[in-house]
């Protein structure tokens, strides 16, 4: 069973992943102004997420996030986007409602509940404002194996989706979102679990990735490759 993490250090480390979306770092006073909180007690808790390992912190430049920090604020990150999906198409409330509605409810959400959820939401991609979705924590190498069983381990593993990869990189498959269709067309095209690629070109205009593998070269959809997650574990930072 996963140690219970507390809301505050969840927040921190939600906030410094999304900064470090757009910053090589999290500046102490990026955080302080997220947050609400003093420059001073940010101080103190990034020593203390230092500590523990869920930081890498230099005081002249700021935090960014461990492969361990990683996993807690994608988590998060995973479970706010999904409930604001089913606020806005389930449950039919306003877009600009979702987002805080859904923070009052990330942090007590139960990881078995987050798993009903993506099923019955049908494995979403994107939330309502068209982000890609945190691929899930459990051990399965597709969503097909996740409905076909009870119980669940956790993986090791940080994934990023093809979406996001950059041109140059390599890297292995370890995870494809989606029904049992989906899957299937996505191995069809020659891509399965374990394969290495290299990202030839990723071009948000033309909204195609160029991809090659041992045999083959491949044009992927934006929308495809958001379903397809890579392993990134042998990058240890954020970004």
């Amino acid at each position: 069973m996963k140690k219970k993490i507390s809301q505050n250090i969840e927040e921190y480390l939600e906030t410094i992943y999304r900064l470090c979306q757009k910053y090589s770092y999290a500046k102490t006073s990026s955080i302080s102004k997220n947050l609400g909180v003093a420059p001073a007690s940010v101080t103190q808790m990034l020593i203390k997420l230092k500590r523990d390992n869920y930081v890498k912190y230099n005081p002249y430049k700021g935090a960014k996030l461990t492969n361990k920090g990683i996993k807690v604020a994608e988590n998060i990150i995973r479970k706010h986007q999904l409930l604001e999906k089913f606020l806005y198409e389930i449950l039919g409330i306003e877009k600009k409602f979702v987002h805080e509605y859904a923070c009052k409810m990330e942090h007590n959400l139960p990881d078995e509940v987050e798993r009903k959820l993506c099923q019955f939401l049908k494995f979403p991609t994107c939330c309502p404002h068209g982000r890609v979705i945190p691929a899930c924590n459990f051990n399965f190498k597709t969503c097909v194996e996740c409905t076909k069983s009870k119980n669940f381990n956790y993986r090791d593993l940080i994934l990023v989706p093809l979406v996001y990869m950059q041109e140059g990189k390599r890297a292995v498959i370890s995870f494809i979102r989606g029904n049992e269709k989906f899957v299937k067309n996505v191995m069809d095209l020659g891509l399965n679990i374990g394969d290495e690629i290299k990202i030839i070109e990723n071009n948000p205009i033309t909204g195609i990735i160029e991809i090659k593998t041992s045999e083959k070269t491949l044009e992927i959809e934006r929308k495809v490759a958001a379903n397809i997650f890579l392993n990134r574990n042998n990058k240890e930072n954020h970004g």
